[in-house]
């Protein structure tokens, strides 16, 4: 059947090719060898920034994952700052751009190590191979990537004794752990300007990356994403929509048209802003805890109405206002200065 119909769909894009009206100026004709050629290159290009963003918001995530476990409960795990990779994961049409760029094969080599995290204190630096671990040879290819992806997670080890090889000669380094609030802050390829939390993970576009304009600024963002984690606002929605779920069945009874449906969507938009703007303040807490300067945190907002007009709207929409982040993220950030000159915690206050 699949078949029949990949033939009648050829067939149509035959007769639409014949028949179809075509461009008439002189366009350049592009030589195939060139062609390709042109693409490796951007291959390498793009594997390049994939690495440096990836890298980039492990560095600035890191410190904001460290210093806000007060915040996370049950919800902490080891973390070593290992970003351990092998050609094996890789798409086959990258694994040229990534042997030629990074000078790597099927061998566990390390394209990632976290500022100021264990494994950067040890001296494990980018481009190391990993041999071993705990003096058992760890393999390549994809079985000894996850393998070694569960052992760095194992919160039941303190340290580890690696043997890498690094410019020929072996050498070996014992690596800690440290305690991190278990929300891992992931990137994602994809050019629109926008941030998620999940209730157990953060994800943040390569589009966001671009947009912030230093790290204190994407710490802000991470920070914000990672208070919907910490307070739980994932959750709190899940359990509106069911609630507005049920409401809307009831009614549904009542009224003899199924709205399910629209209840459940309401309750999802119930508290949608309070629970944003409760975000911009705890996250702007979570960042600053983390050491980052977030005095001038608040002109995010204006960049982002510069962005998106539509957004000034003092109604807001699912989000409040841009005008009115901007006020409340410039007073929250007030109010941190002011607990740092009276040497009081960074801690978010609560409503009576």
């Amino acid at each position: 059947m699949t078949s029949a119909l990949h033939l009648k769909a050829t067939a149509i894009w035959a007769v639409v090719t014949v028949t179809a009206c075509a461009p008439t100026s002189k366009y350049p004709e592009i030589d195939a060898a060139l062609a390709e050629e042109e693409a490796h290159r951007q291959r390498l290009q793009t594997v390049e920034a994939y690495i440096n963003n990836a890298n980039r918001l492990a560095d600035v995530s890191y410190p904001i994952l460290k210093e806000n476990t007060l915040f996370c409960g049950e919800l902490v795990k080891a973390y070593r700052g290992i970003v351990p990779f092998t050609l094996d994961v890789v798409e086959r049409d990258w694994r040229g751009a990534y042997r030629e760029r990074f000078g790597i094969s099927n061998a566990i080599s390390v394209l990632g190590v976290t500022d100021g995290s264990p494994a950067d204190l040890a001296g494990l630096e980018f481009g190391d191979r990993i041999v071993s671990v705990d003096d058992e040879d760890i393999g390549t290819g994809e079985v000894a990537y996850h393998r070694l992806f569960d052992i760095f997670h194992d919160d039941n080890r303190q340290t580890i004794s690696f043997t890498i090889e690094r410019g020929g000669e072996k050498r070996e380094l014992t690596i800690g752990a440290a305690t991190v609030c278990s929300h891992p802050v992931q990137l994602v390829y994809n050019d629109s300007v926008n941030a998620w939390a999940d209730g157990l993970g953060i994800h943040i576009t390569t589009g966001m990356m671009r947009f912030a304009a230093d790290d204190d600024e994407l710490a802000f963002v991470i920070g914000h994403e990672l208070a919907h984690n910490t307070r739980r606002h994932i959750e709190m929605q899940m359990a509106n929509r069911a609630i507005g779920s049920v409401l809307g069945a009831v009614l549904s009874i009542a009224v003899g048209v199924n709205v399910t449906q629209i209840g459940a969507d309401a309750g999802t938009m119930a508290f949608s802003q309070e629970f944003e703007a409760e975000a911009d303040y705890v996250g702007i807490y979570h960042a600053a805890r983390a050491g980052y300067d977030v005095t001038d945190a608040a002109e995010f907002w204006r960049r982002m109405a510069e962005a998106h007009p539509s957004a000034i709207n003092l109604l807001g929409s699912t989000h409040p206002s841009t005008a009115k982040r901007y006020l409340a993220v410039k007073t929250a950030a007030e109010e941190i200065a002011a607990k740092r000159e009276a040497g009081q915690p960074l801690i978010p206050e609560e409503r009576e």
